[in-house]
């Protein structure tokens, strides 16, 4: 059996980040939950007294063994006290519900890469066949990393 969290990362003083900052070194909050294993990061946007705001956010598998929680914390960003669930427990079925589309982009766009790939080989309509079957594959890895995201934002 497993558990399963959605969590910010933490900076390497152990503070919880709750948005991108450039050169900031961060780290996955493995001290804070042993056989953490991290199956998916995504981004996840915000608007804050009239500014977007990134944040990375992770899904991840926890051990029985270990103790999980939510966790709000409250954060000064762009002059406002800002809310925010830096660790949220969720179920297997909502972490399948990102995960699984998530897991088929990269396979997607792999295909879709070779199939460009072998276009340039071809001429006329082959090549055009080729260009199309390859636009058809990005084009469903583009439908699924939206599916993977509103699943996550719906978390």
């Amino acid at each position: 059996m497993a558990q399963y969290i959605k969590h910010y990362w933490k900076d390497t003083s152990g503070e919880w980040i709750p948005i991108n900052k450039e050169n900031l070194e961060r780290r996955y909050p493995e001290a804070e939950y042993p056989g953490l294993d991290v199956e998916v990061w995504m981004s996840q946007e915000t608007l804050i007294n009239g500014k977007i705001f990134y944040v990375d956010v992770c899904l991840s598998i926890v051990p029985d063994s270990t103790p999980v929680a939510d966790i709000t914390e409250t954060f000064y960003i762009n002059g406002v006290n800002v809310q925010r669930k830096v660790v949220q427990v969720i179920d297997e079925s909502g972490f399948n519900s990102v995960k699984t589309p998530y897991d088929q982009i990269n396979p997607l766009t792999i295909e879709a890469d070779r199939l460009y790939r072998d276009s340039q080989r071809f001429s006329g309509d082959e090549q055009l066949q080729k260009q199309v079957e390859s636009v058809e594959k990005r084009t469903q890895a583009d439908d699924k990393r939206s599916e993977a995201q509103v699943a996550f934002l719906a978390l």
